[in-house]
């Protein structure tokens, strides 16, 4: 089977949690075009490094050694709901730029 089963499942996952927790938001995205599996990709393989500031990083670390995948849901969903409004007032297709912008993402998850 082509390309990372585990993080398919993992993106699966955070989509199932997305549609219990954050439903509109899952619903904009859906409208985007943006995937879980692209958010799983960018936020999972570098457990956050890339969007997150990097004095975040040891107590995220901590948690994700601490708790396992259940941090990292967690986070990711943490993340999503801190801009949640932001996506929301979006153009759908604006959302995907937003999510990959690593500097809009880092100045939003700090000032909340």
């Amino acid at each position: 089977r082509p390309g990372m089963p585990s993080l398919q499942m993992r993106a699966f996952q955070l989509d199932q949690l997305c549609q219990t927790y954050l439903p509109k938001l899952r619903v904009h995205l859906k409208r985007s075009g943006l995937a879980p599996t692209q958010l799983a990709a960018q936020w999972y393989l570098t457990l956050f490094a890339y969007v997150v500031d990097a004095s975040w990083l040891p107590a995220l670390f901590d948690a994700i050694f601490r708790d396992g995948w259940k941090a990292v849901h967690r986070i990711a969903l943490a993340l999503l709901a801190v801009v949640r409004d932001d996506l929301l007032n979006m153009k759908p297709d604006a959302c995907g730029k937003y999510l990959r912008d690593r500097d809009r993402l880092k100045e939003a998850a700090s000032e909340r």
